[in-house]
């Protein structure tokens, strides 16, 4: 995934080693498996935790009070990728397609009423 960061654009995998992720539970109170509940809620801790790994990670030389003092939540955005043509993004004039639930995926798509 990418994210702008006062207007550069960055790499980050969420492939955290170690020492990232002690940060993240160290710098925003969150372990890896809440953080991205913490970046929903717009949680100030697990934002500035995310540009701060992020920016360590791409090799910036940054401190984390700079990152929690100068930085503003609408400098850092993530970047939409962009979807190939005939890719996952919907078509927002077609409506979604229903979803098989586990009793039709059982037997066949056939509701108890016309299953023969």
């Amino acid at each position: 995934m990418k994210y702008l960061i006062k207007g550069e654009e960055y790499e980050f995998d969420f492939d955290w080693t170690l020492e990232e992720a002690f940060i993240l539970k160290e710098k925003a109170f969150v372990t890896i498996a809440e953080f991205g509940q913490a970046l929903q809620r717009l949680d100030p801790h697990a934002i500035a935790a995310l540009a701060y790994v992020v920016l360590k990670r791409n090799r910036v030389a940054v401190k984390w009070d700079e990152v929690v003092r100068t930085y503003k939540v609408s400098d850092i955005v993530p970047v939409q990728e962009d979807v190939p043509e005939g890719g996952d993004e919907a078509d927002p004039q077609k409506p979604p397609a229903p979803r098989a639930t586990k009793a039709s995926a059982r037997s066949g798509g056939k509701s108890p009423r016309n299953a023969t």
